[in-house]
């Protein structure tokens, strides 16, 4: 069971796997030899095609399609890794092994509607990651008059395990097919959902 409740009505108990290694290391064998959706496939383009996981799962994965709402950058990714994209969901195939949301959420302001969509799309898992708020309280500050925190200018919510299994219970069936993991030294926290959208829109 990933989540469990306890006698006092404000302390949330997750169970929680910590992977060791990098995130890439974690996502190259999650998508290992399946068809994979990824979706913010042109995060970190300023930086280079070397810190872009897209161009790094195109080696692993047996078939990868790239969603991103980013035109510029989505372009520069197609003309270094030329493949298969979309600017919207909608435009998505069908059916997936795998749908990857690395560190999208807490880019999304109406986070209802973009979860809607991701799970109307018959997939096997879906894998979402976030910023772990529980690593980065140390990199905060208060006073009577400010507040002072390291953070991404463009994020719009911090999320701790709890949290993120909570924003995304209403499409979990079974908590059985369900995990929770920390990854890059907790300082990401990341839910996998097995099966129960896939099984539901295929039957």
């Amino acid at each position: 069971m990933i989540y469990e409740k306890t006698n006092d009505f404000y302390l949330q108990k997750i169970n929680i796997i910590n992977v060791e290694g990098t995130r890439f290391d974690f996502f190259d064998k999650i998508c290992k030899d399946k068809k994979v959706l990824h979706i913010g496939c042109a995060d970190a383009m300023s930086f280079g095609i070397g810190h872009n996981l897209h161009a790094k799962l195109m080696n692993v994965a047996k078939n990868i399609h790239g969603m991103d709402i980013d035109t510029n950058d989505l372009q520069q990714l197609k003309n270094m890794c030329p493949g298969t994209y979309f600017n919207s969901l909608k435009e998505c195939d069908k059916e997936y092994d795998i749908i990857l949301v690395p560190e999208v959420l807490e880019h999304i302001l109406n986070t209802k509607d973009f979860l809607d969509e991701i799970f109307s799309i018959a997939s096997k898992e879906v894998l979402i990651t976030v910023p772990n708020i529980l690593h980065y309280t140390k990199e905060m500050a208060q006073s009577e008059t400010y507040s002072l925190e390291i953070v991404h200018p463009d994020h719009k919510y911090w999320f701790s395990p709890y949290t993120l299994y909570n924003i995304t219970k209403p499409y979990i069936k079974n908590e059985h097919n369900c995990t929770m993991y920390y990854l890059d030294k907790k300082s990401m926290v990341a839910i996998l959902i097995k099966g129960e959208n896939y099984d539901r829109l295929v039957e």
